[in-house]
């Protein structure tokens, strides 16, 4: 496995080398990374602050390197480390939006819901961090294995989100693979059309995580955006997981 070089390397002392990763300011600890999340999340828009890639927790993590360690700040729980462990975060069963920010190779594994992911799977954002994020159905009471050799930040955020949710018709733009809404949809057909952009979109519950519809492509082939109807069952909020594998610019309405 390869290590993606550091953006800036700060010299601390003859000891100790803090990593600061994108533009951010502040202090680290010895032995530790700081990393920004942020985005704007459920307004249709994704525009971090410092990094260059879409994430749905908008704070500012510090990745502390060695055994896998826990914090719990209200609706979400953090796991950062750099080394295989287990931990045990006492995760209610219900909806998350699942995030794992990497540098390397990640496998991440929590009883019903299991990712492994590498350099190849997700792109590498600017900054060197790879993302995988998605809503997921989460078994609660499983303690949570994680396999690695380079630093990690994987965040559980308890659905649903307090945000108020958007309504049609929605433009959503951003960068890189995301989770977007939640939204509002009536029993029938919706259609999303892609302006830009090569990814892919997923439609999901907002509340519970679970899959619902969709795995369309918002492209077609020459890079021409595509126009996509599906059908919805029911009224409801959802959330919109659009999965770029190019690390590209991307921008699509959604309309009944």
């Amino acid at each position: 496995m390869t290590m993606n070089k550091p953006i800036l390397l700060l010299l601390v002392s003859t000891l100790a080398i803090v990593l600061v990763v994108g533009a951010v300011s502040g202090c680290t600890m010895s032995g530790s990374t700081e990393i920004n999340t942020s985005t704007s999340f459920g307004t249709g828009t994704s525009t971090p602050t410092s990094t260059p890639a879409p994430t749905a927790q908008g704070t500012t993590e510090t990745v502390v390197t060695g055994a896998p360690t826990v914090t719990t700040t209200g609706d979400k729980v953090t796991i950062t480390g750099s080394q295989d462990g287990t931990v045990d975060p006492k995760l209610e069963s219900g909806g998350y939006i699942v995030e794992i920010l990497y540098k390397d190779e990640v496998e991440v594994d929590a009883g019903n819901y299991f990712v492994q992911a590498t350099e190849n799977m997700f792109p590498a954002r600017p900054d060197g961090w790879h993302l995988s994020i998605t809503p997921a159905d989460i078994q609660g009471g499983n303690p949570i294995k994680i396999k690695a050799s380079n630093p990690y930040v994987v965040t559980f955020t308890k659905l649903p989100l307090a945000a108020t949710p958007d309504t049609t018709p929605k433009t959503y733009k951003g960068t890189g693979s995301s989770v977007v809404g939640p939204i509002t949809l009536n029993q029938g057909t919706v259609t999303l059309k892609g302006v830009s952009g090569k990814v892919k979109a997923q439609l999901y519950d907002a509340t519970t995580g679970i899959f619902v519809t969709f795995d369309r492509s918002l492209y077609e082939d020459m890079d021409t955006p595509a126009e996509v109807t599906e059908d919805v069952l029911q009224d409801g909020s959802y959330l919109i997981q659009v999965i770029d594998d190019k690390y590209s610019d991307w921008e699509f309405t959604v309309s009944q």
